[in-house]
Formats: C-alpha cells, structure tokens, sequence
C-alpha cells in the first residue's frame, strides 16, 4: 500500500505475468524512492475471498522493482480512495472498510 501514489504501479514483470495488455509505451512516475519510466496497461483489480469491490479495466503502470520478490504491486490512491482504511503499525495490522 503506498498512499503518496496516485496509481496503482506493478513490478514488469508481474505485468507479463499477469500478461497484462499494454496499453501505453510509457510515462515517468516518481515512486520508490526513483523516477521511473512506466508502461502503462489496463487491468482489472480483485480482491479474491473478500468482501472488496472489484476494479475492472483501470489503468495499471510497470516499473522495475528493486526489491521484487519481496512484493510485485504497489496499491495507489485510486483504488486506496474507496475505502476507509487503518492501520495499527504495533499489531502490523491493515482494516479496510468498504
């Protein structure tokens, strides 16, 4: 979860994966710690064995992850922004409330 993101951003390589349709060759983002050269995609977003709505068909950007096989997907504010979300940092506890 990164809530200074405004878009949802996965590793390239969960994009192939995922073989997400790439719908753009690119823009820069600023995530990470780096500016970044993206492609952009859409994509629909679930949240299996929840309760959370589905996201069909939204724009997804790829970047490189320095540190991708400890996570491939980066959540942003337009998916963040339907939910009333907490976060208790001592139990490492997320609680989102759609």
């Amino acid at each position: 979860m990164d809530t200074g993101a405004s878009v949802t951003v996965v590793s390239k390589t969960f994009a192939k994966y995922c073989k997400l349709r790439q719908t753009s060759a690119g823009r820069e983002i600023r995530a990470l710690g780096a500016t970044h050269q993206c492609g952009e995609h859409a994509g629909t977003v679930s949240f299996p064995n929840t309760r959370l709505k589905m996201f069909d068909t939204i724009p997804i950007v790829s970047a490189d992850f320095e540190r991708e096989p400890h996570y491939a997907c980066l959540i942003g504010r337009d998916i963040l922004r339907n939910w009333n979300i907490t976060f208790d940092g001592s139990a490492k506890r997320v609680t989102i409330i759609d």
